[in-house]
């Protein structure tokens, strides 16, 4: 049902503003016609808005599709300068395996853990958050709904809405320093 308003709104957003515009250039144009090609101010006026309303629902259609648009990997083992979802990433057994981003946004939502088959290593990147909402201690050594990150290296990359879960062993306060969190 979410997915059919959805769609209600894209439709009422391209004739609400799209519609109208055109609907105006088109008026201008009709009118200036019917004055004999001398268009007074009301009909050059009505083809001005048209035209900036038209301009208006294709920038709005630009950024939806720019928001919602994430890279495809293809294969490849070695993404820079790519926004990624993680979750386009998971393989059928829930790890992200042997992959290398550098200078990428990851996002989110995904809670995250170091399979300990080959720490996932982070260099200079940056969070969303402050260590409290970023950290998640595990008190048990098996943890459903994490995804595992096993051979993985991320350099220089903002992540969006994703946590990591770290054992009880592991040092918080030193996990935050080399991940670049701040804060208590």
């Amino acid at each position: 049902m979410e997915a059919f308003w959805k769609w209600v709104g894209r439709i009422a957003d391209f004739i609400g503003i799209g519609g109208v515009g055109i609907a105006l250039i088109v008026g201008a144009v009709v009118g200036a016609e019917l004055e004999f090609r001398r268009a007074s101010a009301f009909w050059k006026w009505a083809g001005a808005i048209g035209a900036v309303l038209v301009v208006a629902a294709a920038i709005r259609w630009l950024v939806r599709w720019w928001r919602n648009h994430f890279d495809s990997l293809g294969g490849e083992r070695f993404a820079v300068r790519k926004r990624v979802r993680l979750a386009d990433l998971v393989g059928h057994d829930s790890i992200i395996r042997d992959l290398t981003f550098e200078d990428c946004e990851i996002h989110g939502p995904m809670v995250v853990m170091s399979t300990g088959k080959g720490v996932g290593f982070y260099d200079t990147c940056t969070w969303d958050g402050s260590k409290d909402a970023v950290f998640i201690t595990a008190t048990q050594p098996r943890v459903g709904g994490v995804v595992g990150l096993e051979n993985c290296i991320f350099r220089r990359c903002r992540f969006y809405n994703v946590v990591t879960m770290n054992s009880e062993s592991d040092s918080i306060p030193e996990l935050a320093q080399g991940m670049g969190i701040a804060g208590p």
